[in-house]
């Protein structure tokens, strides 16, 4: 892989760290007591083979995840357009898209919300100006096999469909 997705999955990584929950003592008035708790790759599914996944774009016809040939990563983002957290990061994931693309990456975006509207689907991919296809996943299938905690979770794999990170944007 380029050195540049290696310099991005490690700032990845370091967000993940950042923005982990933070856990409070029992007493809801006492200071928080324990930060943010790095886990180990393994446990999280780095290094693992990701299945091919079956997925249907709300414009454009179903692919299976095999049939993406990356140049350089293949990224599959958890989105939504009601979960704030999710649409903060909007216009970061389109900006790494931008950047990314031309050097053959390829992006995925899934948003595994039953609640958000088709209107509110369109309207967030013409904002954000995403390219790669957009996914919804009412049934969460594709984030039950990924094992997705967030919709704002994001993850990288190589050519080989090899998980080398997951996640914060």
């Amino acid at each position: 892989m380029d050195m540049n997705i290696h310099r991005a999955i490690r700032i990845y990584f370091l967000a993940s760290l950042i923005t982990s929950p933070l856990r409070a003592d029992s007493d809801p008035n006492s200071p928080i007591r324990e930060g943010p708790q790095a886990a180990a790759g393994s446990e999280l599914g780095v290094g693992r083979l990701v299945p091919d996944l079956d997925f249907a774009p709300v414009s454009g016809k179903r692919f299976q995840l095999s049939q993406v040939k990356p140049g350089l990563a293949v990224v599959i983002a958890f989105t939504s357009t009601s979960c704030p957290v999710a649409k903060r990061y909007g216009p970061a994931l389109a900006a790494l898209e931008k950047e990314y693309a031309p050097r053959g990456a390829k992006f995925i975006f899934v948003n595994p919300i039953a609640s958000d509207s088709s209107h509110e689907v369109s309207t967030a991919v013409r904002t954000y100006n995403f390219i790669g296809p957009y996914i919804r996943d009412a049934k969460s299938r594709i984030g039950a096999s990924l094992g997705a905690r967030s919709t704002a979770e994001v993850f990288v794999l190589d050519a080989a469909r090899t998980l080398v990170y997951r996640g914060a944007v």
